[in-house]
């Protein structure tokens, strides 16, 4: 994992293309795309370049009534994975 914390605030690059369909939500930015499921789509959905890791993921948890360590780490290890494609920023 990278220098993403629970108090990093990821930012969307302005530049990321975002495509929804019935059954599909694609975020892409140059070569790099990536199919979200419907729990990271609600995860992207949060990050607006104020609220925290820990806050997205307290949002989550409550929205999917699942415990707030385990949302933490899922989300740590999604926006490490969209930071490392270059889709997110902190």
């Amino acid at each position: 994992m990278s220098d993403l914390t629970t108090d990093s605030v990821p930012r969307k690059p302005l530049d990321v293309r975002i495509r929804k369909s019935k059954s599909k939500f694609l975020i892409a930015r140059g070569n790099e795309v990536r199919d979200l499921s419907p729990t990271a789509e609600s995860i992207w959905r949060e990050i607006d370049g104020k609220a925290t890791v820990r806050d997205i993921s307290r949002i989550i948890a409550g929205e999917f009534d699942v415990e707030l360590d385990v949302v933490l780490v899922d989300t740590l290890e999604l926006l490490d994975g969209l930071s490392d494609a270059g889709l997110v920023d902190y």
